[in-house]
């Protein structure tokens, strides 16, 4: 996924080849999947789909790639146990795929959004209290949903 992120720029091609590139990680771990049903496979795969979603200006295309990314991270988290000590990135990563998704609704689809989001992200800080990358990550969440009440969007 960093690859990507290098990639991905404002021009049409750029974000052709990114969307390409995505897809192609889509289908590895499609089959990867299909030799082991690891969750961090699965959590990878929602990574990617997130990344993907942010690529759609349209909002249909948008909102299901987001939503797949969610059945991806709901799905590692009934593969791993509540203790499991990776339980957290997955909260984590689940919380800020939400956060995106937030920042690109308005109304009520920005407050569910955020409301999700935090209480995953709150539920990843419980669980690792002492990290300062998910308390970041709180804080940065906390502070995106105050903005954007003040700024009258949502």
């Amino acid at each position: 996924l960093a690859r990507i992120k290098y990639i991905h720029g404002e021009d049409d091609q750029s974000l052709f080849e990114a969307e390409q590139l995505l897809m192609l990680a889509e289908e590895k771990f499609a089959a990867a999947l299909e030799l082991s049903r690891d969750y961090g496979t699965i959590n990878n795969w929602g990574l990617a789909l997130t990344e993907h979603a942010k690529l759609k200006d349209d909002a249909e295309q948008m909102d299901r790639l987001f939503e797949a990314a969610y059945a991806k991270f709901e799905e590692t988290t009934s593969l791993i146990e509540q203790d499991n000590s990776d339980m957290w990135v997955v909260l984590t990563n689940y919380s800020n795929a939400l956060r995106e998704h937030a920042n690109r609704k308005l109304g009520d689809d920005h407050l569910r959004l955020f409301t999700d989001s935090l209480a995953k992200i709150e539920l990843a800080a419980k669980l690792k209290p002492d990290d300062a990358d998910v308390l970041t990550d709180w804080a940065d969440a906390l502070s995106e949903y105050a903005n954007s009440q003040k700024g009258g969007e949502g």
